[in-house]
């Protein structure tokens, strides 16, 4: 193997690392700020108040609201229906 070859594999093996590396920082962080919403009661009263029964329109706004990703907005309504009522 030449000296090229090695390094066009070297630096895609560097690129596919960079790429992993940045998508599990984000994953992180938004796992992290999904936590940190979940843990406030306020948060979890507002969403109780707020739920329509409609799915798509539950999602929607739990989404915005939050800043979140479909799926957390759908974690977050799943979590608030399993709390008791208050």
């Amino acid at each position: 193997m030449d000296m090229m070859t090695f390094t066009n594999y070297l630096l895609l093996g560097l690129c596919v690392f960079t790429m992993l590396l940045v998508w599990s920082r984000n994953w992180k962080r938004k796992q992290a700020y999904y936590e940190k919403i979940k843990s406030n009661p306020d948060n979890i009263r507002w969403v109780k108040q707020n739920l329509s029964g409609v799915d798509w329109r539950d999602l929607k706004t739990v989404s915005e609201r939050f800043q979140l990703p479909l799926l957390q907005a759908k974690q977050l309504i799943d979590y608030c229906k399993t709390q008791n009522r208050p």
